[in-house]
C-alpha cells in the first residue's frame, strides 16, 4: 500500500495535527489521544485537550483507566466490562490518585507527561 514510501506517508500526515501515541510508564502503556500545552504546573503544564488510557487492576479485575482535563477539572473514569464503575474529579491530580488508591509505585504527575 505504500507505507514503508516516507514520501507517501508525509502526504498522509501532511494535515495531521495530531495523532495518538503511547508510551510506557514502568509496566504501563499509556495511549495518548489529545494533547495540550498549557500554564498550569499543577498538571504538570498539560492543557485541555489532554486525553489517555491504560489498562490496570481494579478490584482484582483488568480495567479501562481513563484520564481527561476538562472545564479546568482532572477527572479519572475507571471502566470494568464496558460499565463506568467509578468516576473521581478534583482540580489537583495528586488528590485523586491518593483516592484512587492504586499504583502508589508512580508519581502522580508522570501519568501527565
Amino acid at each position: 500500500m505504500g507505507f514503508d514510501n516516507s514520501n507517501i506517508i508525509q502526504q498522509l500526515l501532511g494535515n495531521v495535527i495530531f495523532h495518538p501515541f503511547m508510551f510506557n510508564l514502568g509496566k504501563l502503556n499509556i495511549f495518548v489521544l489529545g494533547i495540550e500545552k498549557s500554564k498550569n504546573l499543577k498538571w504538570n503544564y498539560v492543557g485541555e485537550r489532554y486525553k489517555s488510557i491504560f489498562q490496570y487492576k481494579f478490584d482484582g479485575i483488568r480495567s479501562i483507566f481513563i484520564q481527561v482535563l476538562k472545564d479546568e477539572e482532572y477527572v479519572v473514569q475507571i471502566f470494568t466490562n464496558s460499565t463506568l464503575v467509578r468516576t473521581y474529579s478534583d482540580i489537583d491530580p495528586d488528590k485523586i490518585w491518593l483516592q484512587i488508591n492504586r499504583l502508589s509505585n508512580y508519581p502522580e504527575k508522570k501519568f501527565l507527561n
